[in-house]
Protein backbone atom coordinates (compact mmCIF):
# COMPACT_ATOMS: atom_id res chain seq x y z
CA UNK A 1 0.00 0.00 0.00
CA UNK A 2 2.53 2.63 0.93
CA UNK A 3 2.67 5.74 2.75
CA UNK A 4 0.70 7.68 -0.09
CA UNK A 5 -2.79 6.43 0.26
CA UNK A 6 -4.06 8.81 -1.94
CA UNK A 7 -1.42 7.96 -4.92
CA UNK A 8 -2.29 4.20 -4.08
CA UNK A 9 -6.40 4.15 -4.04
CA UNK A 10 -6.48 7.37 -7.01
CA UNK A 11 -7.65 4.48 -9.13
CA UNK A 12 -11.05 4.60 -7.83
CA UNK A 13 -11.26 8.03 -8.62
CA UNK A 14 -10.61 7.21 -12.37
CA UNK A 15 -12.24 4.45 -13.08
CA UNK A 16 -15.49 6.68 -12.23
CA UNK A 17 -14.17 9.74 -14.04
CA UNK A 18 -13.68 7.17 -17.58
CA UNK A 19 -17.54 5.53 -16.04
CA UNK A 20 -18.86 9.28 -16.11
CA UNK A 21 -17.22 10.38 -19.54
CA UNK A 22 -18.78 6.96 -21.43
CA UNK A 23 -22.02 8.49 -20.55
CA UNK A 24 -21.96 12.02 -21.89
CA UNK A 25 -22.58 11.61 -25.37
CA UNK A 26 -26.11 9.26 -24.02
CA UNK A 27 -28.98 12.08 -23.93
CA UNK A 28 -30.06 10.96 -20.08
CA UNK A 29 -33.24 12.48 -18.16
CA UNK A 30 -32.35 13.17 -14.34
CA UNK A 31 -34.29 10.15 -13.56
CA UNK A 32 -31.73 7.96 -15.86
CA UNK A 33 -28.58 9.50 -14.43
CA UNK A 34 -29.91 9.10 -10.95
CA UNK A 35 -30.69 5.45 -11.35
CA UNK A 36 -26.86 5.06 -13.60
CA UNK A 37 -25.31 6.73 -10.56
CA UNK A 38 -27.21 4.51 -7.73
CA UNK A 39 -26.67 1.07 -9.63
CA UNK A 40 -23.15 1.37 -11.07
CA UNK A 41 -20.87 4.85 -10.68
CA UNK A 42 -21.67 4.40 -6.33
CA UNK A 43 -21.27 0.48 -6.73
CA UNK A 44 -17.54 1.19 -8.41
CA UNK A 45 -15.45 1.36 -5.56
CA UNK A 46 -17.68 -0.74 -2.75
CA UNK A 47 -15.41 -3.60 -3.35
CA UNK A 48 -11.94 -1.48 -1.86
CA UNK A 49 -14.13 0.14 0.68
CA UNK A 50 -15.48 -2.69 2.40
CA UNK A 51 -11.42 -3.07 3.18
CA UNK A 52 -9.93 0.28 3.39
CA UNK A 53 -11.05 3.73 4.95
CA UNK A 54 -10.56 5.76 1.47
CA UNK A 55 -8.55 9.13 2.12
CA UNK A 56 -11.09 12.12 2.16
CA UNK A 57 -9.48 13.85 -0.50
CA UNK A 58 -10.25 10.73 -2.62
CA UNK A 59 -13.92 10.64 -1.49
CA UNK A 60 -14.62 14.50 -2.33
CA UNK A 61 -13.48 14.18 -5.66
CA UNK A 62 -15.83 11.16 -6.54
CA UNK A 63 -18.57 12.71 -4.97
CA UNK A 64 -17.68 16.14 -7.08
CA UNK A 65 -17.68 13.92 -10.14
CA UNK A 66 -20.96 12.61 -9.34
CA UNK A 67 -22.43 15.95 -8.82
CA UNK A 68 -21.03 17.62 -11.60
CA UNK A 69 -22.49 14.52 -14.49
CA UNK A 70 -25.77 14.93 -11.83
CA UNK A 71 -26.38 19.13 -12.41
CA UNK A 72 -24.68 19.09 -16.40
CA UNK A 73 -27.61 19.25 -19.14
CA UNK A 74 -27.00 18.62 -22.82
CA UNK A 75 -24.06 17.55 -23.99
CA UNK A 76 -22.98 20.57 -24.95
CA UNK A 77 -23.35 22.21 -21.96
CA UNK A 78 -20.01 20.99 -19.79
CA UNK A 79 -20.83 23.66 -16.99
CA UNK A 80 -24.30 23.26 -15.53
CA UNK A 81 -25.36 24.97 -12.35
CA UNK A 82 -25.02 22.92 -8.79
CA UNK A 83 -28.88 24.06 -7.04
CA UNK A 84 -27.99 22.32 -4.55
CA UNK A 85 -24.67 20.74 -2.09
CA UNK A 86 -23.59 17.07 -2.56
CA UNK A 87 -24.26 16.76 1.01
CA UNK A 88 -27.91 18.33 0.83
CA UNK A 89 -28.69 15.86 -1.77
CA UNK A 90 -27.36 12.74 0.38
CA UNK A 91 -30.30 13.35 2.56
CA UNK A 92 -33.52 11.10 2.28
CA UNK A 93 -35.80 11.03 -0.29
CA UNK A 94 -38.54 11.64 2.47
CA UNK A 95 -36.60 14.52 3.77
CA UNK A 96 -36.07 16.28 0.47
CA UNK A 97 -33.25 14.75 -0.52
CA UNK A 98 -32.24 12.30 -3.43
CA UNK A 99 -30.78 9.85 -1.45
CA UNK A 100 -27.30 9.52 -3.02
CA UNK A 101 -24.58 8.13 -1.55
CA UNK A 102 -22.35 10.09 1.27
CA UNK A 103 -19.30 8.12 0.46
CA UNK A 104 -17.46 8.78 3.79
CA UNK A 105 -20.49 7.21 5.77
CA UNK A 106 -20.92 4.64 3.09
CA UNK A 107 -16.92 3.79 3.35
CA UNK A 108 -17.51 3.49 7.30
CA UNK A 109 -20.72 1.18 6.81
CA UNK A 110 -18.93 -1.06 4.99
CA UNK A 111 -16.24 -1.61 7.27
CA UNK A 112 -18.20 -1.68 10.02
CA UNK A 113 -19.25 -5.54 8.35
CA UNK A 114 -15.96 -6.44 8.95
CA UNK A 115 -15.48 -5.04 12.62
CA UNK A 116 -18.77 -6.88 13.58
CA UNK A 117 -17.24 -10.26 11.97
CA UNK A 118 -14.37 -10.54 14.37
CA UNK A 119 -17.34 -10.17 16.85
CA UNK A 120 -19.77 -12.65 15.51
CA UNK A 121 -17.07 -14.66 13.66
CA UNK A 122 -14.43 -15.12 16.60
CA UNK A 123 -13.17 -18.99 14.98
CA UNK A 124 -12.26 -17.54 11.05
CA UNK A 125 -8.96 -16.89 10.17
CA UNK A 126 -8.99 -13.24 10.03
CA UNK A 127 -10.30 -13.21 13.69
CA UNK A 128 -8.07 -15.02 14.45
CA UNK A 129 -4.87 -12.99 13.05
CA UNK A 130 -6.51 -9.85 14.40
CA UNK A 131 -6.90 -11.06 17.79
CA UNK A 132 -3.32 -12.32 18.01
CA UNK A 133 -2.07 -9.62 16.93
CA UNK A 134 -4.26 -6.24 18.30
CA UNK A 135 -5.88 -8.02 21.61
CA UNK A 136 -4.75 -11.08 22.74
CA UNK A 137 -6.37 -10.45 26.20
CA UNK A 138 -8.83 -8.61 25.29
CA UNK A 139 -12.26 -7.96 23.20
CA UNK A 140 -12.81 -5.88 20.12
CA UNK A 141 -14.44 -3.20 21.71
CA UNK A 142 -12.18 -2.19 24.08
CA UNK A 143 -8.52 -2.90 22.52
CA UNK A 144 -6.06 -0.63 21.46
CA UNK A 145 -4.65 0.39 18.40
CA UNK A 146 -1.21 -0.37 19.42
CA UNK A 147 2.18 0.45 17.53
CA UNK A 148 2.94 0.22 13.53
CA UNK A 149 -0.83 -1.37 12.83
CA UNK A 150 -1.53 -2.13 9.18
CA UNK A 151 -3.53 -0.06 6.88
CA UNK A 152 -6.80 -2.32 7.14
CA UNK A 153 -6.58 -2.52 10.74
CA UNK A 154 -6.60 1.11 11.12
CA UNK A 155 -9.52 1.34 8.67
CA UNK A 156 -11.51 -1.01 10.52
CA UNK A 157 -11.05 0.73 13.49
CA UNK A 158 -12.72 3.61 12.31
CA UNK A 159 -15.82 2.33 12.20
CA UNK A 160 -15.38 1.18 16.01
CA UNK A 161 -17.34 3.86 17.48
CA UNK A 162 -20.21 2.78 14.46
CA UNK A 163 -20.42 -0.89 15.62
CA UNK A 164 -20.58 0.15 19.19
CA UNK A 165 -23.45 2.49 18.82
CA UNK A 166 -25.67 -0.14 16.47
CA UNK A 167 -24.49 -3.61 17.59
CA UNK A 168 -26.46 -4.97 21.11
CA UNK A 169 -25.76 -8.80 22.80
CA UNK A 170 -28.89 -11.50 22.76
CA UNK A 171 -28.34 -12.08 26.20
CA UNK A 172 -28.91 -15.84 26.98
CA UNK A 173 -27.25 -17.97 29.44
CA UNK A 174 -24.32 -15.82 30.85
CA UNK A 175 -21.58 -17.62 29.57
CA UNK A 176 -19.35 -14.94 26.66
CA UNK A 177 -20.39 -10.95 27.24
CA UNK A 178 -18.48 -9.14 29.83
CA UNK A 179 -20.80 -7.21 31.84
CA UNK A 180 -18.29 -4.06 31.80
CA UNK A 181 -17.64 -2.87 28.18
CA UNK A 182 -20.12 -4.49 26.50
CA UNK A 183 -23.12 -3.08 24.34
CA UNK A 184 -26.13 -5.41 25.79
CA UNK A 185 -28.22 -3.32 27.77
CA UNK A 186 -31.28 -2.75 25.73
CA UNK A 187 -30.89 0.94 25.80
CA UNK A 188 -30.42 2.89 22.52
CA UNK A 189 -28.54 5.55 23.82
CA UNK A 190 -26.32 4.21 26.22
CA UNK A 191 -26.22 0.08 26.41
CA UNK A 192 -22.99 0.09 28.48
CA UNK A 193 -23.02 -0.58 31.97
CA UNK A 194 -21.41 2.79 33.68
CA UNK A 195 -20.60 1.05 37.14
CA UNK A 196 -17.13 -0.11 37.97
CA UNK A 197 -18.11 -1.89 40.68
CA UNK A 198 -15.13 -4.77 41.35
CA UNK A 199 -17.78 -7.10 41.46
CA UNK A 200 -18.36 -7.20 37.79
CA UNK A 201 -14.74 -7.32 36.76
CA UNK A 202 -15.02 -10.61 34.16
CA UNK A 203 -18.36 -11.04 35.33
CA UNK A 204 -19.99 -13.01 32.29
CA UNK A 205 -23.94 -13.15 29.93
CA UNK A 206 -24.19 -15.15 26.34
CA UNK A 207 -22.93 -14.23 23.20
CA UNK A 208 -25.40 -13.59 20.29
CA UNK A 209 -26.51 -11.19 17.63
CA UNK A 210 -28.98 -10.49 14.63
CA UNK A 211 -27.84 -9.86 11.37
CA UNK A 212 -25.86 -6.73 10.44
CA UNK A 213 -27.05 -4.35 7.58
CA UNK A 214 -25.00 -1.84 5.52
CA UNK A 215 -27.68 -0.21 4.96
CA UNK A 216 -28.82 -0.13 8.19
CA UNK A 217 -25.30 1.35 9.48
CA UNK A 218 -25.46 3.85 7.05
CA UNK A 219 -28.89 5.34 8.54
CA UNK A 220 -27.40 5.27 11.84
CA UNK A 221 -24.76 7.87 10.60
CA UNK A 222 -26.46 9.80 8.78
CA UNK A 223 -28.85 10.18 11.88
CA UNK A 224 -26.42 11.13 14.19
CA UNK A 225 -26.16 13.72 11.76
CA UNK A 226 -29.45 15.16 12.34
CA UNK A 227 -31.01 14.13 8.77
CA UNK A 228 -34.11 11.84 10.53
CA UNK A 229 -37.88 12.09 9.78
CA UNK A 230 -39.10 16.07 9.43
CA UNK A 231 -42.41 15.52 10.58
CA UNK A 232 -44.96 17.03 7.48
CA UNK A 233 -42.37 17.33 5.08
CA UNK A 234 -41.19 13.99 5.48
CA UNK A 235 -45.12 12.53 4.64
CA UNK A 236 -45.19 15.04 2.32
CA UNK A 237 -41.59 13.89 0.01
CA UNK A 238 -43.04 10.00 0.74
CA UNK A 239 -46.52 10.72 -1.03
CA UNK A 240 -44.62 12.24 -4.17
CA UNK A 241 -42.30 9.32 -4.34
CA UNK A 242 -44.78 6.83 -4.43
CA UNK A 243 -46.79 8.37 -6.82
CA UNK A 244 -47.26 6.14 -9.87
CA UNK A 245 -46.09 8.54 -12.71
CA UNK A 246 -42.76 8.59 -14.35
CA UNK A 247 -39.80 8.30 -13.03
CA UNK A 248 -38.80 12.22 -14.63
CA UNK A 249 -41.95 13.41 -13.71
CA UNK A 250 -41.27 12.67 -10.50
CA UNK A 251 -37.83 14.18 -10.54
CA UNK A 252 -39.42 17.18 -12.35
CA UNK A 253 -41.52 18.06 -9.47
CA UNK A 254 -38.49 17.34 -7.04
CA UNK A 255 -36.57 19.96 -8.44
CA UNK A 256 -39.35 22.17 -8.21
CA UNK A 257 -40.32 21.57 -4.66
CA UNK A 258 -36.60 22.32 -3.69
CA UNK A 259 -36.28 25.32 -5.38
CA UNK A 260 -33.49 24.15 -7.78
CA UNK A 261 -35.79 24.65 -11.27
CA UNK A 262 -33.79 27.19 -13.73
CA UNK A 263 -36.60 29.67 -13.46
CA UNK A 264 -35.43 33.16 -14.21
CA UNK A 265 -35.81 34.27 -10.51
CA UNK A 266 -33.33 31.24 -9.52
CA UNK A 267 -31.09 31.87 -12.32
CA UNK A 268 -30.73 35.54 -10.60
CA UNK A 269 -29.82 33.67 -7.44
CA UNK A 270 -26.69 31.79 -9.28
CA UNK A 271 -26.11 35.39 -10.81
CA UNK A 272 -27.07 34.41 -14.02
CA UNK A 273 -28.11 37.36 -16.49
CA UNK A 274 -31.93 36.98 -16.56
CA UNK A 275 -34.88 38.93 -16.04
CA UNK A 276 -36.77 38.43 -13.02
CA UNK A 277 -39.79 38.04 -14.83
CA UNK A 278 -40.59 34.62 -16.15
CA UNK A 279 -43.32 34.74 -18.46
CA UNK A 280 -43.86 30.88 -18.33
CA UNK A 281 -43.87 30.46 -14.84
CA UNK A 282 -46.30 33.41 -14.30
CA UNK A 283 -48.37 32.05 -17.31
CA UNK A 284 -48.64 28.77 -14.99
CA UNK A 285 -49.16 30.56 -12.02
CA UNK A 286 -52.44 32.09 -13.18
CA UNK A 287 -54.20 29.21 -14.48
CA UNK A 288 -53.41 27.35 -11.22
CA UNK A 289 -54.67 30.48 -9.30
CA UNK A 290 -57.46 30.15 -11.41
CA UNK A 291 -58.29 26.53 -11.21
CA UNK A 292 -58.21 27.16 -7.35
CA UNK A 293 -60.74 30.50 -7.70
CA UNK A 294 -63.19 28.13 -9.10
CA UNK A 295 -62.64 25.19 -6.78
CA UNK A 296 -62.68 27.73 -3.32
CA UNK A 297 -66.15 29.63 -4.55
CA UNK A 298 -63.92 32.45 -6.31
CA UNK A 299 -62.74 33.48 -2.71
CA UNK A 300 -59.08 34.72 -2.25
CA UNK A 301 -56.58 32.50 -2.24
CA UNK A 302 -52.83 33.05 -0.76
CA UNK A 303 -49.39 31.54 -1.62
CA UNK A 304 -49.63 29.26 1.56
CA UNK A 305 -53.46 28.23 0.57
CA UNK A 306 -51.94 27.27 -3.39
CA UNK A 307 -49.06 24.61 -1.16
CA UNK A 308 -51.56 23.26 0.68
CA UNK A 309 -53.72 22.41 -1.78
CA UNK A 310 -50.94 21.41 -4.14
CA UNK A 311 -50.44 18.70 -0.99
CA UNK A 312 -54.17 17.78 -0.99
CA UNK A 313 -53.77 16.67 -5.02
CA UNK A 314 -50.83 14.77 -3.92
CA UNK A 315 -53.01 13.13 -1.16
CA UNK A 316 -55.90 12.41 -3.86
CA UNK A 317 -53.76 10.54 -6.20
CA UNK A 318 -52.44 8.63 -3.37
CA UNK A 319 -55.67 7.73 -2.24
CA UNK A 320 -56.90 6.81 -5.90
CA UNK A 321 -54.05 4.74 -5.97
CA UNK A 322 -54.13 2.94 -2.89
CA UNK A 323 -55.57 -0.10 -3.99
CA UNK A 324 -52.70 -1.06 -6.57
CA UNK A 325 -50.35 -0.11 -4.07
CA UNK A 326 -51.24 -2.23 -1.08
CA UNK A 327 -51.40 -4.91 -3.67
CA UNK A 328 -47.63 -4.61 -4.23
CA UNK A 329 -46.99 -5.65 -0.46
CA UNK A 330 -45.09 -8.90 -0.02
CA UNK A 331 -46.38 -11.30 2.47
CA UNK A 332 -50.23 -10.33 2.34
CA UNK A 333 -52.91 -12.64 2.02
CA UNK A 334 -56.50 -12.73 1.20
CA UNK A 335 -57.78 -11.61 4.23
CA UNK A 336 -55.16 -9.09 5.39
CA UNK A 337 -55.29 -5.12 5.25
CA UNK A 338 -59.33 -5.20 6.08
CA UNK A 339 -60.03 -1.81 7.86
CA UNK A 340 -63.33 -2.73 10.23
CA UNK A 341 -63.61 -5.13 12.88
CA UNK A 342 -65.47 -8.24 12.11
CA UNK A 343 -67.09 -11.12 14.13
CA UNK A 344 -65.13 -14.28 13.91
CA UNK A 345 -66.97 -17.87 13.02
CA UNK A 346 -68.76 -19.69 14.98
CA UNK A 347 -67.71 -21.76 17.76
CA UNK A 348 -64.00 -19.82 17.94
CA UNK A 349 -62.32 -16.42 19.30
CA UNK A 350 -60.79 -13.47 17.72
CA UNK A 351 -57.74 -11.51 19.15
CA UNK A 352 -56.80 -8.23 18.44
CA UNK A 353 -53.39 -7.36 20.01
CA UNK A 354 -51.27 -4.04 19.99
CA UNK A 355 -48.48 -2.52 21.91
CA UNK A 356 -47.69 1.13 22.53
CA UNK A 357 -44.17 3.29 23.22
CA UNK A 358 -43.85 5.66 25.97
CA UNK A 359 -40.72 7.05 25.39
CA UNK A 360 -40.35 9.88 28.16
CA UNK A 361 -41.84 6.98 30.95
CA UNK A 362 -39.22 4.56 29.37
CA UNK A 363 -42.22 2.60 29.51
CA UNK A 364 -43.80 0.17 26.94
CA UNK A 365 -47.60 -1.52 27.15
CA UNK A 366 -48.95 -4.02 25.50
CA UNK A 367 -52.62 -5.41 25.38
CA UNK A 368 -54.82 -8.53 24.02
CA UNK A 369 -58.13 -7.83 23.42
CA UNK A 370 -60.74 -11.24 23.19
CA UNK A 371 -64.10 -11.34 22.11
CA UNK A 372 -66.26 -14.63 21.17
CA UNK A 373 -67.94 -15.08 17.96
CA UNK A 374 -70.98 -12.60 18.96
CA UNK A 375 -68.37 -9.94 19.29
CA UNK A 376 -68.86 -9.92 23.39
CA UNK A 377 -65.27 -9.07 25.27
CA UNK A 378 -64.20 -12.09 26.88
CA UNK A 379 -61.46 -10.71 29.13
CA UNK A 380 -58.86 -8.19 27.91
CA UNK A 381 -54.91 -8.57 28.85
CA UNK A 382 -52.47 -5.44 29.47
CA UNK A 383 -48.75 -5.35 30.54
CA UNK A 384 -46.99 -3.01 31.56
CA UNK A 385 -43.04 -2.94 31.36
CA UNK A 386 -39.92 -1.12 31.75
CA UNK A 387 -37.04 0.00 29.36
CA UNK A 388 -36.52 1.18 25.84
CA UNK A 389 -37.12 -1.23 23.13
CA UNK A 390 -37.69 -1.14 19.78
CA UNK A 391 -41.26 -1.02 18.65
CA UNK A 392 -41.00 -4.07 16.50
CA UNK A 393 -40.29 -5.60 19.29
CA UNK A 394 -43.13 -4.75 21.62
CA UNK A 395 -45.02 -5.95 18.82
CA UNK A 396 -43.78 -8.71 18.52
CA UNK A 397 -43.68 -9.40 22.23
CA UNK A 398 -47.78 -8.26 22.31
CA UNK A 399 -48.46 -11.51 19.23
CA UNK A 400 -46.30 -14.06 22.21
CA UNK A 401 -48.45 -12.81 24.80
CA UNK A 402 -51.53 -13.96 22.36
CA UNK A 403 -50.05 -17.47 22.21
CA UNK A 404 -48.82 -17.36 25.86
CA UNK A 405 -52.60 -16.81 26.73
CA UNK A 406 -53.99 -19.71 24.60
CA UNK A 407 -51.78 -22.58 24.99
CA UNK A 408 -52.62 -21.46 29.26
CA UNK A 409 -56.06 -21.95 28.57
CA UNK A 410 -56.04 -23.83 26.06
CA UNK A 411 -58.22 -22.73 23.23
CA UNK A 412 -58.25 -23.61 20.00
CA UNK A 413 -60.02 -22.14 17.06
CA UNK A 414 -58.83 -19.01 17.46
CA UNK A 415 -57.57 -16.03 14.77
CA UNK A 416 -55.05 -13.22 15.82
CA UNK A 417 -55.02 -9.85 14.81
CA UNK A 418 -52.38 -7.22 14.53
CA UNK A 419 -51.64 -4.24 12.66
CA UNK A 420 -47.60 -4.69 12.57
CA UNK A 421 -47.64 -5.74 8.68
CA UNK A 422 -43.93 -6.32 9.77
CA UNK A 423 -44.76 -9.06 12.67
CA UNK A 424 -47.01 -10.91 9.88
CA UNK A 425 -44.41 -11.46 7.37
CA UNK A 426 -41.97 -12.75 9.59
CA UNK A 427 -44.00 -15.01 11.29
CA UNK A 428 -45.05 -16.29 7.50
CA UNK A 429 -41.32 -16.33 6.48
CA UNK A 430 -38.54 -19.20 6.61
CA UNK A 431 -35.98 -16.88 7.48
CA UNK A 432 -34.54 -16.56 10.75
CA UNK A 433 -32.25 -14.12 13.05
CA UNK A 434 -30.92 -13.96 15.99
CA UNK A 435 -31.84 -10.17 16.75
CA UNK A 436 -34.21 -9.91 19.66
CA UNK A 437 -36.80 -9.25 17.25
CA UNK A 438 -36.12 -12.64 15.77
CA UNK A 439 -35.65 -14.72 18.64
CA UNK A 440 -39.41 -13.46 19.76
CA UNK A 441 -40.95 -14.28 16.32
CA UNK A 442 -39.29 -18.52 16.55
CA UNK A 443 -40.86 -18.16 19.78
CA UNK A 444 -43.86 -17.55 18.64
CA UNK A 445 -43.69 -20.08 16.24
CA UNK A 446 -42.49 -22.70 18.01
CA UNK A 447 -46.13 -21.60 20.24
CA UNK A 448 -47.73 -21.77 16.70
CA UNK A 449 -46.92 -25.23 16.80
CA UNK A 450 -48.39 -26.42 19.91
CA UNK A 451 -52.18 -24.71 19.25
CA UNK A 452 -54.16 -25.92 17.21
CA UNK A 453 -56.60 -24.12 14.55
CA UNK A 454 -54.69 -20.54 15.21
CA UNK A 455 -54.26 -18.16 12.55
CA UNK A 456 -53.31 -14.67 11.96
CA UNK A 457 -53.90 -11.91 10.05
CA UNK A 458 -52.80 -8.34 9.09
CA UNK A 459 -55.48 -5.34 9.75
CA UNK A 460 -55.72 -1.74 9.62
CA UNK A 461 -55.49 0.74 12.80
CA UNK A 462 -59.04 1.34 12.13
CA UNK A 463 -59.95 -2.30 12.59
CA UNK A 464 -58.02 -3.00 15.80
CA UNK A 465 -58.67 0.36 17.79
CA UNK A 466 -59.91 -1.46 20.89
CA UNK A 467 -56.63 -3.02 21.51
CA UNK A 468 -54.68 0.29 21.06
CA UNK A 469 -56.72 1.68 23.33
CA UNK A 470 -56.26 -0.70 25.88
CA UNK A 471 -52.05 -0.34 25.54
CA UNK A 472 -52.39 2.95 26.10
CA UNK A 473 -54.96 3.67 28.82
CA UNK A 474 -53.46 0.87 31.31
CA UNK A 475 -50.68 3.10 31.36
CA UNK A 476 -52.51 6.11 31.79
CA UNK A 477 -54.69 5.12 34.64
Amino acid sequence: MGRNKTAALGYLRDRVRRKLQGWDSKILSRAGKEVLLKSVAQALPSYAMSVFLLPWEISRDIESLLAKFWWKGSSGDARGISWMSWDRMCDHKSNGGMGFCNFRDFNLALLGKQGRRFITRPNSLASCIFKARYYPRGSFFNAELGNNPSFVCRSVWEARPLIRNGVRWCVGDGSGINVLGEPWLPDPDNPFIISDHPALQNAKWKEGSGVYSVRSAYQILQESKGRGDDGAATGFWKQLWALKIPPKVKNLVWRAGVACLPTLAQLVTKRESAEMRCLIATLCWAIWGARNDRIWQKKVVSASAIVASAKGFLDQWHIAQKSQIETSWSGLQVKDGVEQWAKPVENSIKINIDATIFEEQHHFGLACVIRDHNGFLLTALTRLFRGAIHRMVAEALSFREALSWLKTHQRHMAVIETDCLLVVQALRSSIHTSSPFGEIITKCKNLLAQVRNVSFNFVKRSANVVAHEFASIYVTS
